[in-house]
């Protein structure tokens, strides 16, 4: 292996570490775009959740803090009022399992916690065990020392209740409470840990993210409360609520952890993977090219250093070297440009390919339904005539039965005026006649369904373009009537009678028509116009070339979205209403398989006009551009 490749191999080698670094870095930040972006929204769920836990919390409070004003103000109450007064509150709040009211046996007096014979205690349910509940009392009295606060949160110790259960406190005084008030009782509410998760929405959780609590309490002992303690040991999303007794740690992370990469990730690797690699071929190339010159030009200057040829082949070796490298320049340019517009192209074509494969589909769909329905009809209306033909031969025979023998039997006079015989005569006519009508309109739709069917046609013919126009028309017909909240949409045809047969893809200029007529049906619902219109004009402007104009007396298109209205995944419509493709692929079915144009002519509020320009022979066009475009393009 000589100098020439190894230098170049070293170079390309330079390249693509120092690449890998970038790539490194780039693929690094938007990683930690992307967690970021996650736990950003994951925050906003678990505040969401914080939020609905704290309600709760008070909420539970809340319910012994109402039993206060009703002990001062309706004295000491008995244990059937207290019963019946905790009872409705606890239809109100669900997960509250016991209310006590703890008070001294005379009153004015406060509770004195050491004798038990000196206290009144009130419970519901009756038979609430209360041990437990005054020993986290005194617990807590020696920890304040004076009073205890309002809304204190205790949990009740685990060997008193196989469940995990809250106690809130909430003192009474004469008056408002403060540290140095006396205390006449204590008002606690019990309450299930289970049913309180359950409020805050920690239960019900998808399999996307876990959420656990940790409880850090105030004498420095913590304890996990609810979810696996693995949560806290993969960098979660932590907030906090503070309680007098401690401090409660809500925490979450995604199920799967915060490695998921994103698609626009995926696709950034493949970008990035796809550049290392052009960049060090190029670099190769790039290298390899002079390393090559200037052995040559090293080897002529040590032969013919003393001749004056040597400069000059030297000089004519640089020009040519710097004649390669614009070229390479120029190649790299014109590559970097082709790929581009490949990238788009593959693109487009995917989206086409879609909407070929959903047309070909709807295509199919709509032949085979006007087929089934054809046939039956078909039978319909051909038996009618002969059904009217029998008809009229009975009604005569009935009225030259009355001209000879006027007088019938009673049997018979019973039985006409049984079946309303003179009704029959006048009516059966105009029935077979709304039969016939009704006939006439299904053949009708059915024809108009037959003809919109081209859609999966790929071959050039001959049609009558005012017959599509009014074929969509007819498909669109339900959209076009009026409502309780929307009038009906007025059409106008001003077709050119002189209009030859126009040779084109039949389907795919079925489909422009579709496209144009609902954006324009689109834009008169949306805007309420009162008065809604559309004008459909068609002329020859000579005679090979003919014009379709589609008008509607909408609000028109604001001038900034004018430029861009043929772009693909272009649209003004809501998200979930309009994919952006229905402009652009008729853009190109007019202008890449008709050779016409396609121009849109509109102003805020004054409508829009959409132009179609296409010629009527599509031979010699198609000819002159088949190497450019020898396949269909179906939409």
């Amino acid at each position: 292996m000589n100098r020439s490749t190894i230098v170049p191999a070293l170079a390309a080698a330079a390249f693509t570490l120092l690449s890998s670094v970038a790539a490194w870095v780039v693929d690094d930040i938007a990683r930690d775009r992307f967690v970021g972006e996650a736990r950003s929204n994951l925050l906003s769920r678990l505040s969401a959740k914080r939020a609905r836990l704290e309600s709760a919390l008070n909420a539970r409070i809340q319910t012994a803090q109402g039993i206060v004003p009703y002990e001062l103000n309706a004295g000491p109450l008995s244990q059937g009022q207290f019963s019946a007064f905790v009872r409705s509150l606890m239809q109100q709040q669900q997960g509250v399992i016991a209310v006590l009211l703890v008070r001294s046996a005379q009153p004015g007096q406060p509770p004195a916690l050491n004798d038990p014979q000196k206290l009144q205690i009130l419970t519901y349910p009756p038979n609430t065990e209360t041990q437990a509940v005054l020993d986290d009392y005194r617990q807590q009295q020696q920890r304040f020392k004076r009073l205890i606060p309002s809304g204190l949160i205790s949990r009740l110790p685990q060997p008193y209740t196989n469940r995990a259960r809250y106690l809130g406190y909430i003192p009474v005084c004469d008056g408002r409470c403060s540290s140095r008030s006396p205390l006449l009782g204590m008002v606690v509410v019990i309450f299930d840990e289970l049913a309180l998760l359950a409020d805050a929405d920690l239960l019900n959780n998808d399999n996307s993210t876990e959420y656990a609590i940790y409880e850090h309490g105030a004498n420095g002992v913590g304890r996990l409360l609810f979810g696996s303690a693995t949560v806290f040991d993969r960098d979660p999303v932590i907030l906090e609520i503070p309680l007098l007794t401690g401090r409660w740690q809500l925490a979450a992370v995604p199920a799967q952890g915060w490695t998921v990469v994103s698609t626009s990730m995926l696709w950034l690797r493949v970008g990035e993977v796809v550049a290392i690699a052009l960049g060090t071929v190029l670099t190769f190339l790039l290298v390899r090219q002079p390393m090559r010159l200037r052995v040559a030009i090293a080897q002529t200057r040590e032969t013919n250093r003393l001749l004056r040829e040597e400069i000059l082949d030297r000089q004519l070796a640089e020009a040519k070297l710097q004649s390669l490298a614009e070229q390479l320049e120029q190649r790299v340019l014109e590559r970097t440009a082709e790929l581009s517009k490949a990238l788009e192209q593959v693109q487009k074509a995917q989206v086409q390919v879609v909407q070929s494969e959903k047309m070909s589909s709807l295509g199919q769909l709509v032949a085979g339904v006007a087929h089934e329905i054809n046939n039956p009809i078909n039978f319909i209306y051909g038996n009618l005539g002969h059904a009217k033909d029998y008809i009229h031969g009975l009604l005569g025979f009935l009225e030259l039965l009355h001209q000879e023998q006027p007088e019938l039997s009673p049997t018979l006079t019973a039985y006409a005026e049984a079946i309303d015989l003179e009704f029959l005569e006048d009516d059966l006519p105009q029935l077979l006649k709304s039969m016939e009508i009704g006939s006439e309109r299904i053949c009708g739709i059915v024809q108009s369904l037959r003809i919109f069917s081209r859609l999966d046609e790929s071959d050039l013919k001959r049609v009558d373009i005012h017959e599509g126009i009014d074929s969509t028309l007819t498909i669109l017909n339900h959209r076009l009537k009026g409502s309780d909240t929307q009038p009906a949409i007025l059409i106008h045809r001003e077709y050119d009678p002189a209009m030859p047969a126009v040779e084109c893809y039949a389907g795919q200029l079925n489909q422009v028509f579709m496209n144009l007529l609902v954006n324009a049906i689109d834009a008169l619902e949306e805007s309420g116009t009162l008065d809604p219109q559309i004008t459909i004009a068609t002329a020859l402007l000579d005679p090979n070339q003919l014009q379709i104009r589609i008008t509607d007396n909408g609000p028109g298109i604001a001038t900034a979205a004018q430029s861009k209205i043929f772009d693909a995944f272009f649209t003004t419509k809501p998200v979930g209403k309009g994919t952006g493709m229905g402009l652009s692929i008729s853009y190109q079915v007019v202008a890449d398989r008709h050779k016409g144009s396609l121009e849109c002519v509109t102003e805020p509020g004054q409508g829009a006009t959409f132009v179609i320009t296409i010629p009527i022979e599509q031979r010699p066009a198609l000819a002159e551009s088949s190497a450019v475009d020898p396949a269909p393009l179906t939409t």
